[in-house]
């Protein structure tokens, strides 16, 4: 199966997610804050952890008590930090999501369809729940996190150097070759999920037409025929 490139280009598909990203900043900027939480609190638990084996095999002084006392607090902080996670997640995620479908099922509703029948219904149903999904995951999860992702290398980079700048610099060195690698992984994990969006329409399509014209099917003893049309391979 061949897969056809977008037609439009990176720079026209970043405009338009700037656009459409105004209903999704609160939460992406909320899951920024409560990712740079998370990675300061990581670096605060390695950091207390060091500290503590350092004290209890008398390489070092210090109150070892004070020290676990901070280190459960830590702890119990990035479990609430994990729950405030979720939370979003389930809540305003959805709530995000269901926004923006609805603007886009009244735009559907209310525009001119030039050139959209050539869709199939199930194909836009799909699209509208589908693609709305990914797009919400995209600027609300994904993003964010690409950006708690750099900040969290270059603090635990920084924090690495202090403690051995040899090790700090070899991971630098090494981490661009795991970059570059990792464009064939997703070259190729973008072609998969074209295949299953294009699948997921068709069966879509087929099932929908089933419902709506069951009686049809059933008159004319075209079960197996349309069970058969939803047979992947």
């Amino acid at each position: 199966m061949k897969i056809k490139k977008t037609k439009y280009p990176i720079r026209q598909i970043a405009l338009w997610l700037w656009k459409y990203h105004e209903g999704c900043r609160r939460q992406a900027l909320i899951n920024v804050c409560v990712g740079l939480l998370q990675v300061g609190a990581g670096l605060l638990w390695v950091d207390l952890l060091r500290r503590m084996t350092d004290v209890a095999t008398g390489a070092a002084s210090g109150n070892l008590l004070m020290m676990v006392g901070a280190f459960a607090f830590v702890l119990a902080f990035e479990l609430l930090l994990s729950i405030t996670s979720s939370w979003i997640r389930a809540v305003l995620g959805v709530r995000t999501r269901n926004n923006m479908q609805k603007m886009f099922f009244a735009r559907l509703l209310r525009c001119r369809w030039n050139g959209v029948e050539r869709f199939h219904t199930g194909d836009v149903q799909n699209r509208l729940f589908g693609d709305v999904r990914d797009i919400v995951g995209l600027m609300t999860e994904l993003l964010p996190a690409a950006v708690v992702i750099v900040v969290q290398f270059v603090a635990s980079f920084v924090y690495l150097y202090f403690m051995d700048s040899t090790i700090a610099l070899i991971l630098a060195i090494v981490s661009p070759l795991f970059m570059l690698l990792s464009r064939i992984y997703f070259r190729r994990m973008r072609r998969i999920v074209r295949r299953i969006k294009d699948t997921d329409s068709m069966l879509q399509s087929v099932i929908q037409e089933c419902l709506q014209h069951k009686m049809i099917v059933k008159v004319f003893g075209l079960e197996t025929v349309m069970t058969d049309r939803l047979s992947i391979g």
